[in-house]
């Protein structure tokens, strides 16, 4: 990795050190003064590499994109700052967390080498297909592979094909670990998308107290105050609540589209 990948965000001057990430953003939003975003950045880009570095690998992306995760994560973090103000409970931080996983998801599968990919469900597909497809590509013949896909997941067998040869040109693997990254994702995608409105309060006192406290353990959210604390996986929420992961997983999908459909 080219080590100016590593130093975008370089100042001529060694700035003063805040407390805390989000006061950077307070101060931009008290003086208008541009510094402090800069210093931000300054301060903040050693996570940022090792963030964006742990999606290359976990995605199987050539390391010459790190710049490009950089500024996709840099342009949105911009945008949300004019939109945030002094008062909000979550950290700026937070919200960028998702939304710059979605982001960067989606310029996956735009950029870098799953282009035929346009569904609104194209990356479930994808990550079906692909699961599939690795199962059995050592056991059978391609041609029944695609058949048997095809028929199981009701795509046509075309459109398997095109997912298999896009999984491949981006070695892709549609393991757990993505999925369940993305799955939760989509989750706190609802709740940060809307957590300022009056309706998301509405739609976490329709929760039962079981599915309101898998929720804050999968989304690490509380939802009294909107501040974050430990997210945990589906296996730890299962040992804690007494579940099975299955049952944690299927249980949070329902609670996902009651939110749905509120919103």
């Amino acid at each position: 990795m080219q080590n100016e990948n590593l130093h975008m965000y370089q100042l001529g001057y060694e700035p003063n050190r805040l407390d805390d990430f989000n006061d950077y953003f307070i101060q931009y939003l008290k003086t208008n003064d541009s510094k402090y975003f800069n210093e931000f950045l300054h301060f903040y880009e050693p996570i940022l590499n090792r963030k964006a570095a742990e999606f290359i690998k976990c995605n199987h992306i050539e390391e010459y994109r790190l710049p490009d995760l950089k500024q996709i994560f840099v342009s949105l973090l911009w945008d949300e700052l004019q939109r945030y103000s002094a008062d909000e409970k979550l950290p700026l931080l937070q919200i960028m967390k998702y939304k710059t996983h979605k982001a960067w998801l989606e310029y996956v599968r735009t950029d870098c080498g799953i282009t035929k990919i346009e569904s609104k469900n194209a990356h479930n597909n994808l990550r079906k297909v692909t699961s599939l497809y690795f199962k059995t590509k050592d056991k059978k013949p391609f041609d029944k592979i695609v058949k048997e896909i095809s028929e199981q997941l009701h795509l046509s067998e075309n459109t398997v094909i095109e997912y298999i040869e896009a999984a491949l040109a981006t070695k892709y693997s549609g393991n757990r670990e993505s999925f369940e990254i993305e799955d939760i994702t989509a989750s706190e995608d609802i709740v940060f998308n809307n957590y300022k409105s009056k309706q998301i309060k509405e739609a976490i006192q329709s929760l039962s107290p079981i599915e309101r406290k898998l929720l804050e353990l999968t989304t690490g959210i509380n939802f009294d105050t909107f501040e974050t604390t430990e997210k945990l996986s589906y296996n730890k929420t299962a040992l804690l609540l007494g579940m099975t992961e299955s049952a944690v997983q299927k249980k949070r999908k329902r609670i996902i589209e009651k939110l749905k459909q509120i919103l």
